[in-house]
């Protein structure tokens, strides 16, 4: 189990600083907000599927998300997945999982937040821990399960786009039991995690220690629930 801690910081700009001035930037969808954010329903697996502006070995990723609630027995598990599942409507779907967190509680801040993960966070006590010795694909779908929200109870992931680095498709992937749907939502344009990741042309050092941090970030709220046209 992962040990969170808050940090109190008040703004989205400030997903950025917890990264190695020596990373390069593979992706930021950091920098424009949508005004919208999209709320996860319990044990519903949702992912953002991203194209990285190269293929290194990953040192450092956050996102950006807002939590209300009372959050009693609340967990989050986050995954990093190949597209190299059965096709939707031509596209392949979530398939390998290269990196899988496993569930970790969270507690509610009622409000605004993030989480920050280095490689060390990454690549111990996790389900599928990622191989630190392995460049990351250019291609993959970063995605989310929360489970145990209770009554007005929310957990929604902020939507940023266009990427200032890397890019994505502008819709999002979702496991409607056991098989996955590609949709979008014609409101609010499109759509794509508020997320940044960086790495290193060579490998980080052996992980040795675990460190999460909880970030401050801004969003709105909005279910979004459309099929893509």
């Amino acid at each position: 189990m992962k040990n969170l801690k808050w940090l109190a910081i008040g703004t989205a700009a400030c997903l950025l600083i917890s990264f190695r001035a020596t990373a390069d930037v593979l992706y930021n969808n950091s920098v424009t907000p949508t005004g919208y954010a999209l709320q996860l329903a319990n044990g519903v697996e949702v992912g953002d599927e991203i194209n990285l502006a190269s293929s290194e070995y990953l040192t450092n990723f956050s996102f950006n998300f807002y939590s209300s609630g009372t959050y009693a027995d609340v967990t989050l598990e986050i995954l990093f997945q190949l597209n190299d599942g059965t096709p939707y409507n031509g596209y392949n779907t979530p398939g390998t999982v290269i990196y899988d967190s496993g569930p970790f509680s969270i507690s509610s801040q009622n409000g605004d937040g993030g989480l920050s993960f280095d490689i060390n966070d990454l690549s111990l006590n996790d389900t599928v821990p990622l191989n630190s010795n392995t460049p990351m694909p250019t291609d993959f779908t970063f995605s989310l399960i929360v489970s145990g929200l209770g009554d007005g109870d929310v957990f929604s992931v902020d939507l940023y786009n266009p990427p200032t680095v890397g890019g994505n498709y502008g819709d999002y992937w979702l496991d409607n039991g056991g098989s996955w749907e590609l949709l979008t939502n014609s409101e609010t344009g499109p759509i794509g995690f508020a997320s940044l990741f960086q790495g290193s042309v060579t490998p980080a050092p052996e992980p040795a220690a675990i460190s999460i941090s909880l970030l401050s970030g801004a969003a709105l709220l909005l279910a979004l629930r459309r099929r893509r046209q």
